[in-house]
């Protein structure tokens, strides 16, 4: 952990009276005295409510920071740490931002600031690029590919998955690199939407916090709500591969995923029906040893079609540990029946007591 140094000067007089054989009479000795007063840079709040880093005054303007309101009993400000197209940042909790002022490729170098960094995880506070392509003419190869701008973070183990469209509350977390993981957004000259600040953080290996490692995004609660990225914006994405972790909880062995109706399209015609298993094979989610039924043990992992269930809208329960929504969406979309839903998901978890052998 780094931590900060204040010192402060104190200047004591102190009369001490000497008897015997030396003087007898008072003399004024004067000290200078050093305090330490030591602090972690840790998270703060900000005045916006966002996450900014305790450092002293002197230590944020250095670092080309703003102050954003005091920490560690008022001996620290909460700095507010900026970087965009060009930069390169080694300081946790740096915000990255761009508008439509930037010019493609714009490439950010993010660099471990210790040597015990295992992931890096990006929140999207804002994230809005232009939409992938939706053209329904007769080259679907290229229909939900990022075409006129994307996105995408190198990873150690592997890279993420290109996005582009409306991401806004959503992130992404890669494997660091020893030498430096590249944010690369790209646009074509017929982009006309690029507006992104994100919040980039440094994981340390051991951390509470950290995921597993190869999870793109890292859930943790009983109960919360997993999208596929630009389910906002309409269009699931092409080439998609990547996996959703879901944190199992304590005293907790047991998740209950569903989607409401009209929230889950992936690879079905326009009838509300749910196709699963082997007739899955273009674009999926996968739910390992998942069943419609606790006391029935016939189970599925993939899942398919404009209704998430068996064959028709329904909660599925799983025990497979650990939890994972996983995500294959192969890289183009068939002139076919079975890939005009091009929607996503928007998938609901709760985690159960219920244990048994799945």
């Amino acid at each position: 952990m780094l931590k900060c140094k204040l010192y402060i000067g104190l200047v004591l007089i102190l009369s001490t009276l000497v008897t015997g054989d030396q003087l007898t009479n008072g003399t004024g000795r004067v000290f200078n005295v050093l305090n330490v007063v030591e602090f972690p840079n840790n998270r703060c709040t900000m005045g916006s409510g966002k996450d900014g880093i305790c450092y002293t005054k002197d230590e944020c303007s250095s670092l080309g920071g703003s102050a954003e309101g005091a920490c560690a009993n008022g001996f620290g400000v909460c700095c507010y740490l900026e970087v965009t197209c060009g930069g390169t940042t080694s300081v946790n909790n740096t915000y990255f931002k761009i508008d439509n002022s930037v010019y493609s490729p714009c490439v950010l170098d993010i660099c471990k600031m210790q040597d015990n960094i295992c992931q890096i995880r990006m929140d999207f506070h804002t994230f809005s690029l232009d939409q992938p392509e939706t053209s329904s003419g007769t080259d679907y190869s290229e229909k939900t590919k990022c075409q006129k701008a994307s996105f995408r973070v190198s990873g150690d183990a592997r890279d993420s998955p290109v996005i582009c469209g409306e991401n806004t509350g959503y992130h992404m977390i890669v494997e660091a690199k020893d030498t430096c993981n590249e944010l690369r957004v790209a646009f074509s000259t017929s982009s006309i939407k690029r507006s992104l600040e994100i919040q980039i953080s440094q994981i340390a290996c051991n951390a509470p916090w950290k995921a597993p490692e190869g999870c793109t995004q890292w859930f943790t609660g009983t109960s919360g709500t997993v999208y596929s990225y630009n389910y906002q914006g309409g269009y699931h994405l092409s080439d998609q591969q990547y996996i959703n972790c879901i944190r199992r909880e304590e005293e907790k062995c047991s998740m209950a995923t569903s989607a409401d109706s009209g929230e889950f399209e992936i690879s079905g015609n326009a009838a509300s029906t749910s196709s699963n298993g082997e007739d899955c094979v273009t674009d999926y989610v996968y739910v390992p040893r998942s069943v419609k039924d606790l006391a029935k043990l016939t189970s599925v992992d993939r899942i398919c079609g404009t209704a998430y269930g068996f064959g028709s809208e329904e909660t599925l329960y799983t025990g497979r540990y650990p939890f994972i929504i996983g995500v294959s969406f192969n890289s183009d979309e068939a002139y076919s029946p079975l890939e005009t839903a091009t929607l996503g998901f928007k998938i609901n978890y709760v985690q159960g007591v219920t244990c048994g052998d799945f």
